[in-house]
């Protein structure tokens, strides 16, 4: 899971953004307690891995120069023989890079958070090959 934040003036377009470039296949938008919520789902498929990765993009603006953007990817880990061959991580940081470029250099926002959450490892030789001896 990536959390990028962002504050400026504009921080409001970058759902027009979210929702052309990542939301093309599925996307909520909600004002909810004076809070606006989205939320964009993307799917693409990785010949690498012979998978398909779900980016899942949730959008919060609890005050109007200031947004929260959480970017979870799901899917795209077994690849040959069932070792992770990177499409996770290949989708989250390009989907974090994308957002992030076009938030500083289009709408001119000043960046506030940027945090990476790795809670899935490379598995090592050892799990990957439990009865290979080295």
């Amino acid at each position: 899971m990536r959390t990028l934040g962002f504050s400026g003036e504009r921080v409001c377009d970058l759902v027009d953004y979210l929702l052309n470039s990542h939301g093309k296949q599925g996307a909520v938008i909600r004002e909810i307690d004076g809070k606006k919520v989205g939320f964009f789902v993307q799917e693409k498929y990785f010949l690498r891995a012979s998978a398909a990765a779900t980016c899942s993009i949730f959008y919060l603006q609890p005050e109007k120069d200031a947004c929260e953007i959480d970017i979870v990817v799901t899917g795209g880990y077994s690849g040959i023989l069932g070792i992770d061959l990177g499409s996770r991580n290949a989708m989250e940081s390009e989907t974090g890079k994308s957002i992030t470029k076009y938030a500083v250099e289009n709408l001119e926002l000043r960046q506030t958070e940027d945090d990476t959450d790795e809670k899935i490892k490379i598995p090592s030789r050892d799990t990957l090959f439990p009865y290979w001896r080295y």
